[in-house]
């Protein structure tokens, strides 16, 4: 599983020099200061909502969207700028079915809007 790669509808150039700028940071593969604004990793926000289309609120992305289950070592690095991770694993869709909500995923009636 990967998450998409970012994608600017106006073209990246013009959100730089837009005024006010709109990207408020600065992206390197290896060195981070957040003080200054250089980062190494993204920091995703996810909007949550029922099956209903209720709004449930907003909550930084850890690791609802992997369904297998990882380290948080291997999670952590779906963030790190300039990186492509594959995950695969097995799921037995029949658990979906059981009657022992344990066995169920833990976001499984959850809809996310991915937002950086």
């Amino acid at each position: 599983m990967g998450y998409p790669w970012l994608y600017y509808e106006r073209g990246y150039d013009k959100l730089i020099t837009a005024s006010p700028p709109r990207l408020k940071f600065r992206a390197s593969f290896s060195y981070e200061d957040v003080k200054f604004g250089i980062l190494k990793t993204l920091r995703f926000k996810l909007a949550s909502f029922d099956l209903n289309g209720e709004f449930l609120g907003f909550q930084d992305l850890t690791n609802q969207l992997v369904a297998c289950e990882e380290s948080i070592q291997q999670v952590e690095r779906l963030y790190k700028i300039g990186t492509t991770v594959e995950m695969k694993c097995m799921f037995n869709i029949e658990r979906l079915f059981s009657t022992n909500p344990f066995d169920h995923p833990p976001n499984e009636n959850i809809f996310f809007e991915l937002f950086l």
